[in-house]
């Protein structure tokens, strides 16, 4: 009828190994601080905390936007910990549409196309590290047109006016990173 010797035998090499296995690391993965994820967006692309506002919920449009007429972010905290990054330089780039256009004509071409300004604006995220580029990631991809415009916009403050947050849209550093036109899109 078998062996049950070699029965007990397994069971108790299983026991063993069982005992002898170290756990799994049970320590949490670093917690995610919002409020440090978002100043840290914000220093990074030379933005004051002041002219960017917090809301609690999403009251708005969505969990991010900007109004650009008043060239003014507002971020929900709706956004995860682990997007809070991407959302703000998303929106920041939004900012520089408002910005480097004039807020009329930024509000004029946001009316007519805004999936295209949400474009440009995720693939300048993406240029700049987002891992989180929703309109992107629906697209496909970015298309030469849009990381160009991206790069325009990105280029355009690293020359800024004398004295002035404004961005020096025809400057040294948009000339050096301007995308060649005939370039592929980026998946």
């Amino acid at each position: 009828m078998g062996r049950p010797w070699l029965r007990r035998l397994g069971v108790a090499v299983l026991v063993v190994a069982a005992l002898t296995v170290a756990p799994p690391d049970a320590s949490p993965a670093p917690a995610c601080d919002w409020d440090q994820e978002f100043l840290a967006a914000l220093r990074v692309r030379g933005e004051d905390p002041p002219d960017w506002t917090i809301t609690p919920d999403a009251d708005g449009p969505g969990a991010a936007w900007v109004d650009l007429e008043t060239r003014t972010a507002t971020v929900s905290r709706v956004v995860p910990c682990r997007h809070v990054r991407g959302v703000v330089t998303h929106e920041w780039l939004h900012l520089l549409q408002s910005r480097v256009y004039g807020a009329a004509a930024a509000v004029a071409e946001y009316r007519v196309h805004p999936d295209e300004m949400e474009l440009v604006a995720d693939c300048g995220a993406l240029l700049l590290g987002s891992g989180y580029t929703p309109y992107v990631r629906r697209r496909g991809g970015c298309g030469a047109a849009e990381l160009a415009e991206a790069v325009r916009l990105i280029a355009a403050v690293l020359v800024p006016a004398e004295g002035s947050k404004e961005p020096q849209v025809a400057s040294p550093g948009a000339k050096l990173l301007q995308l060649d036109s005939n370039q592929q899109p980026f998946d």
